[in-house]
């Protein structure tokens, strides 16, 4: 007998457990990582980037194919001043969908901020090939020359700047920084 006087029962010998293992929808994991990546956007973008990172890191588990993901992910680490993860999964954000300017002007800054000036020159020009009027990314690549010592290149991408938008003020503070 045993507790509270109940009869208990031996383990039958052979007899084994096996675990629940659920059949998993890869579709629909990579739908919800999709979602999960859109949802971490919107958390960045209204600054709660510490609830986004774990929700982007999510993404990129269930969607390791989806550009989208491994993008937002290094999205967030860039603005979290993190370059190496963003560089990172910007790279792969890259591989994976490489005519995107968004991810090439993103893995321009953060190649920029990470001082690899050969290599945001490379992202920087690839991206504005295929958006050239992105004044943010012409911008950037104006102080990658600056920061080269190529004043009179850092100069023409400052004036390019303001023909496309003549109240972007930084780029007429930095031609008179460059003069």
């Amino acid at each position: 007998m045993g507790l509270l006087g109940y009869p208990t029962v031996g383990p039958v010998h052979g007899q084994a457990a096996l675990p629940l293992v659920p059949d998993l929808n890869f579709a629909n994991l990579e739908e919800r990582g999709i979602a999960l990546a859109r949802d971490a956007a919107q958390l960045a973008q209204f600054q709660q980037l510490d609830m986004a990172l774990p929700r982007a890191r999510l993404a990129v588990q269930l969607a390791p194919k989806a550009y989208q993901a491994h993008a937002v992910l290094g999205s967030i680490h860039l603005r979290r001043e993190e370059f190496d993860p963003a560089i990172a999964a910007l790279t792969t954000a890259n591989r994976l969908q490489p005519d995107n300017a968004g991810v090439l002007f993103s893995l321009g800054s953060a190649y920029l901020r990470r001082q690899r000036y050969d290599l945001a020159v490379q992202s920087l020009q690839r991206g504005l090939r295929l958006r050239p009027n992105e004044a943010t990314a012409i911008f950037d690549l104006g102080n990658v020359y600056f920061l080269q010592g190529r004043g009179e290149a850092a100069i023409a991408e400052y004036r390019r700047v303001l023909g496309i938008d003549k109240n972007f003020w930084a780029a007429t503070n930095n031609i008179g920084l460059v003069e």
